[in-house]
């Protein structure tokens, strides 16, 4: 027997701390999107914007079946699993032709982690795994579609102009679908999803207000100045790495610098995953340890005293050419001396480390 929604969604009631509303977003989602053909039709109009994307016509009358949160194997993954938020299967003459799995985020971001499905890898390079499996064994089309609540440059982590990946904020899925004059006076569950989205502030994402203001104001007069003079502080610290000048991008502002042909790069990186991931880090770029980064960084580790990755040094997004070594930026709140001397000597002691290499 079909579940109802409310049953669906008791399964993420609040518990032990966890927040629920990204999968409660996800099961309001589902449901409206197989329940309200005008919701459905307007949000694949979102995806026709790139016609050359989708090969589907999407007028036509396919009969179209949404679910959510099922589990498949990762193709030659022992025990590995994805779940993605949202799988919308097209069938044609009881033919399955075309498959979407949807990611679906609020607050939290793409990244490499390990959840309750042993999955410890990029998100969406799993998900492309099985969806090209999946091509080659039942459906002719697949689509891996990430929707997110702001903009997120992913291009560091994943190609986003592979064919059939297209990526969308919740702002243009309120603005082209329940916005729209049809859904002002409807009294439906596609209402009350227009209710929760405007309440989670789906609805004006990219809207400035005074808060948001304040906010930059405050950043760039003060957080801002202060990153800057501890990297410049630490590059005058560091001469024997030639630094270039400070870049800023999405979430970090780092300094590039060059040794014998070998990269550095020291910078903050700040997130928006909460004070745990703000980090001062320092990384080491050298192709001659590509295919050997795991030995090195157990030997760095082994001889320096690391009890583990975490202390000491880990790769860099599953790069092999690549790693890195960090400070939580909390864990300098307490300290008494000049950040500046901190940091200083923490990019001295890492050069040293991995100086033999």
């Amino acid at each position: 027997m079909k579940k109802s929604l409310f049953s669906n969604l008791y399964k993420y009631r609040q518990k032990e701390g966890k927040d629920a509303s990204e999968n409660f977003l996800t099961e309001l989602f589902a449901y409206v999107l197989q329940n309200d053909e005008d919701f459905q039709f307007a949000f694949f109009q979102i995806l026709l914007k790139d016609n050359k994307k989708f090969d589907l016509d999407f007028e036509k009358k396919y009969v179209i079946k949404v679910s959510s949160q099922n589990k498949y194997p990762i193709p030659n993954e022992t025990s590995k699993f994805i779940q993605p938020d949202i799988e919308i299967e097209f069938f044609d003459d009881n033919k399955l032709i075309a498959l979407f799995f949807i990611e679906n985020k609020i607050d939290s971001h793409l990244g490499n982690r390990k959840d309750e499905v042993n999955n410890d890898t990029n998100q969406l390079i799993n998900y492309e795994k099985v969806l090209i499996c999946k091509s080659k064994d039942e459906a002719k089309n697949i689509y891996l579609i990430y929707l997110t609540k702001y903009f997120e440059d992913i291009s560091s982590k994943f190609d986003p102009s592979k064919k059939y990946f297209k990526q969308i904020t919740w702002n243009e899925v309120f603005q082209h679908t329940l916005s729209k004059r049809e859904f002002q006076d409807k009294n439906s569950i596609s209402s009350q999803f227009k209710l929760y989205l405007t309440e989670l502030g789906m609805n004006n994402t990219n809207s400035f207000n005074t808060r948001d203001i304040a906010i930059f104001q405050d950043f760039f007069n003060s957080t801002y100045s202060k990153m800057i003079g501890i990297l410049e502080y630490v590059k005058t610290q560091m001469e024997i790495i030639k630094f270039g000048s400070i870049k800023i991008h999405p979430w970090a502002i780092e300094s590039i610098g060059k040794n014998d042909n070998k990269e550095f790069k020291i910078g903050f990186w700040i997130g928006n995953e909460g004070e745990d991931n703000a980090t001062f880090y320092f990384i080491y770029q050298n192709n001659d340890l590509k295919d050997k980064v795991g030995e090195k960084i157990k030997t760095l580790n082994e001889e320096n005293g690391y009890e583990n990755e975490i202390k000491g040094w880990n790769k860099v997004n599953e790069e092999d050419n690549k790693i890195q070594k960090y400070i939580l930026l909390k864990n300098l709140f307490s300290k008494k001396d000049d950040h500046n001397i901190v940091i200083a000597e923490f990019c001295k002691k890492a050069f040293e480390e991995i100086k033999p290499f």
